[in-house]
């Protein structure tokens, strides 16, 4: 007698296969005791693999989709603020606009001279002074993030600001900075910043030893963002422990590479592919370069989860349903930092890249991500018949940060992108592209699983 898994290959109901097919005879009460010992058994592996906690499935969900650009609303915003200006409200939309469109003079004037800012719009002001990079405005952000820390009501947002003031002492070359991230990092572990730059200042001090202590402290508190599990990584390969930076990092345990098949109702992928390209490229968002991305001379739409892209949200739903499959198969099959640190809940954040022949991105980890992936749309037939790295996508580790000896010794990982290819990778794996040199448009979808 032959039993089958239901779709799925949980542990949920079974069916029969022959002809004949009976109900089968009812466990006996020892049968049905021995079952419940081996699902006991099984919670209590989980519970110990997530390190006291009972692990329960991730879920994924698509973030709010957006019924006006960035750009839009912002002007929608301006006329209000102009006919109400007293309101606090819209003039921190209006500068929280001003600084996601990378307007960022406009933002320093919006907030010039006000007596009653809060914390948020103190912050503001601040990214948009260290985004201007003058001297002058960098000495000006310093005073505005100690603006922010005194309005701050808790440790968060305390350190959130001396993330900012520390990454303005290190634009400076103060010597302080050390000190403010220590303290921004004292306040709170968590925060991904602070961890950035203070990793970045071991690193620019020839300090890989004291990069790869700060990392490890962190982990120990539980942290478990892409900056500190990157950091990991890069400290581990300076130092020339190549075996365990390659483990730390766990590519190739934690990705996922896959080519999709047509949705339903859709003839061909290639069907899709193209409407989806076509409904891409004539989104209102779509823009040309973003301040303090890794994209160079490409276009962007900040978020493709949008009224304007229902193929794109169709597209990220379907590969929601597999991000959750795959994040399961691995919580219940890998132990690695990332994995014990899963979030209950992720939410798919999602932008779009439009590269022409001479577009690139630098090396870059995914910050806010958890897991982050790409999914190909369209490229150029020149990608398909390089014989080198024209148009593909490297994972490795950058040399500026490791040295041209480590990032060699690392090795990298080149992956030749195609219509249908999605991947998912973990969010602290450093990765870059290569212009494609070629006639025609790469254009390509990305996105990240944030937790909730």
């Amino acid at each position: 007698m032959r039993w089958r898994r239901g779709q799925g290959g949980g542990v949920g109901r079974r069916r029969r296969i022959g002809l004949f097919a009976r109900r089968p005879l009812r466990r006996s009460r020892g049968r049905r005791r021995c079952a419940a010992r081996a699902r006991l058994n099984r919670s209590m592996s989980s519970f110990s693999r997530a390190g006291g906690a009972l692990m329960t499935a991730t879920t994924i969900r698509l973030e709010t989709a957006k019924r006006l650009t960035a750009r839009q609303e912002l002007e929608l915003t301006r006329a209000a603020h102009a006919r109400n200006a007293a309101s606090r409200e819209l003039r921190r939309r209006l500068a929280w606009l001003l600084n996601a469109c990378d307007r960022y003079s406009e933002t320093v004037a919006l907030l010039a001279g006000a007596a009653d800012l809060d914390f948020g719009e103190a912050m503001l002001r601040t990214n948009a002074l260290l985004a201007l990079e003058t001297h002058e405005a960098t000495r000006e952000a310093i005073v505005s993030a100690d603006c922010a820390f005194a309005l701050a009501d808790a440790d968060r947002r305390r350190a959130a600001a001396l993330a900012d003031r520390g990454k303005a002492e290190m634009r400076l070359g103060d010597v302080r900075a050390e000190r403010t991230l220590r303290e921004a990092l004292a306040l709170d572990p968590h925060n991904k910043d602070a961890c950035k730059r203070l990793a970045a200042l071991c690193f620019s001090t020839r300090e890989p030893g004291a990069a790869l202590a700060l990392a490890e402290a962190l982990v120990a508190q539980g942290v478990g963002h892409s900056r500190v599990l990157a950091a990991q990584v890069l400290a581990l390969a300076r130092l020339g422990r190549i075996e365990e930076a390659r483990e730390a990092e766990a590519r190739e345990r934690l990705q996922l590479v896959s080519r999709l098949s047509p949705p339903p109702g859709w003839a061909s992928r290639q069907a899709f592919d193209a409407a989806l390209a076509a409904e891409l490229v004539a989104h209102p968002g779509l823009h040309l370069e973003r301040y303090g991305s890794a994209s160079h001379r490409t276009w962007r739409i900040d978020s493709t989860i949008s009224h304007f892209a229902p193929l794109a949200q169709q597209l990220l739903a379907r590969i929601a349903t597999i991000a959750e499959r795959h994040v399961a198969t691995l919580a219940a099959a890998v132990d690695h930092a990332m994995i014990r640190v899963r979030p209950p809940e992720l939410v798919l954040h999602s932008w779009c890249v439009i590269t022409d022949e001479d577009g690139y991105e630098t090396w870059h980890v995914h910050q806010h991500g958890w897991l982050s992936g790409v999914y190909y749309v369209a490229t150029p037939p020149g990608i398909a018949e390089a014989r080198d790295e024209r148009g593909h996508i490297a994972f490795g580790l950058p040399e500026d940060l490791v040295g041209e000896e480590a990032a060699r010794a690392f090795g990298s990982g080149l992956v030749r992108p195609e219509p249908g290819l999605m991947m998912l990778f973990p969010a602290h794996c450093y990765h870059r592209t290569y212009p494609h040199r070629a006639s025609g448009r790469r254009i390509c979808v990305a996105f990240d699983f944030r937790p909730a």
